[in-house]
């Protein structure tokens, strides 16, 4: 057996094992069912000939071949023991694909099994009730008077079991139609808009399905394909609107998770428990109204007035360093001060010379001028 696994977990290979396990039990069902068919096949054809039993026919059957009984037996077991493990095939097919279908789709997988199956039986039960003595009557009434008809039984077994298997399978339409759907390779507009082209394309496959090729034999099996295409529109249908009633059911809660009116709003603060004054009514409140303003001149007063802390030897050694750096600094500042403003007095001076300056100059100018003229004489 297949070891299990978490579907989320499921390798490429892990699928492969999976789908050859259910091959394989879907081939030993069959095998099973046809074993059993086998062993109760005596009836079962007799079952099958019974349309050919009728006088006003006069049909005789014979097996032309040493093993063609064993032959007729064998495919005739083949197609019961198919129809009876059908239910197990499809269930396998469901056991296979179910890791990758979703919960609420999963609900669906037994009505399909079900419907598959009564679908199938009533597409064979069509084929051998109607089909096979419209079919029968058809070959009879070709004949010319004299001519017995003697057929082979290995050839009207067969004939049998192919208008089965056809008429089983074409009579899942309305199944593949709504798969198809289902994954969106077709919609209720396409074929709905197609239904003339539907129409022409039955008419080919039932001149086709049957062997007679009469008009009144592919009429009858055209019949129930065109009930059944009309059948598989309404799944169609079904199908896509419930698509578009989910879709707009999840547009609706969308919107409403959006909408900012269901939103719960929001509390309004609470008043604080100082008072508050409205902007018009606001008024300057001076130092002198104010009594919370601060004297700060007066706690500088205070302080500058306390002594200073005592404070560690490496401490006070670093302070006084710092202050007879300070004292350095200002010892310079004021250097720099003084020579500055002698410069400016001296610029001054040289510029605006003094009134007594100018007086000795002119005395020694005459002084000068006695000296010079007591030489001339």
């Amino acid at each position: 057996m297949s070891a299990e696994k978490p579907a989320g977990e499921m390798t490429f290979l892990h699928h492969l094992e999976e789908l050859r396990w259910a091959i394989l039990k879907s081939v030993l069902a069959i095998l099973g069912g046809m074993i059993l068919c086998f062993v109760v096949s005596t009836p079962i054809l007799n079952f099958l000939i019974e349309p050919t039993r009728l006088e006003s026919l006069g049909i005789e059957l014979q097996s032309f071949k040493p093993a063609g009984m064993f032959t007729i037996r064998i495919n005739v077991s083949l197609v019961v023991g198919f129809a009876l493990a059908l239910p197990f095939i499809l269930f396998q097919l469901w056991h296979f694909v179910s890791p990758g279908l979703m919960e609420n789709e999963k609900k669906y997988v037994p009505l399909v099994i079900f419907f598959s199956c009564i679908l199938f039986l009533l597409g064979a039960a069509f084929a051998f009730y109607l089909l096979i003595p419209v079919m029968v009557g058809f070959f009879i009434e070709i004949y010319i008077p004299g001519v017995k008809a003697i057929w082979d039984i290995g050839f009207y077994i067969g004939l049998v079991n192919k208008m089965v298997l056809i008429m089983g399978i074409v009579f899942q339409m309305p199944m593949i139609v709504g798969f198809l759907t289902w994954i969106r390779i077709l919609t209720y507009e396409f074929l709905r808009n197609s239904w003339r082209y539907a129409l022409v394309i039955i008419f080919i496959a039932a001149a086709v399905i049957t062997p007679t090729g009469d008009p009144y034999t592919q009429t009858l099996v055209a019949i129930p394909l065109v009930i059944l295409f009309f059948i598989s529109l309404g799944v169609s249908w079904l199908i896509g609107r419930g698509r578009e009633k989910k879709s707009e059911d999840d547009k609706e809660d969308d919107e409403e998770d959006d909408d900012p009116t269901d939103a719960p709003a929001f509390e309004q603060p609470t008043s604080p428990d100082t008072p508050t004054i409205s902007r018009g009514h606001m008024q300057y409140m001076g130092p002198e109204d104010d009594e919370f303003i601060y004297d700060y001149e007066d706690e500088y007063e205070e302080m500058e007035s306390a002594p200073a802390p005592a404070e560690d030897s490496g401490d006070q050694g670093e302070d006084d360093s710092g202050d007879s750096d300070s004292v350095g600094s200002q010892e310079t500042s004021s250097e720099i001060n003084l020579n500055e403003s002698t410069l400016k007095s001296e610029e001054e001076k040289s510029k605006d010379p003094p009134a007594e300056g100018k007086e000795l100059e002119e005395k020694d100018k005459e002084d000068d001028g006695e000296t010079s003229s007591d030489l001339r004489k």
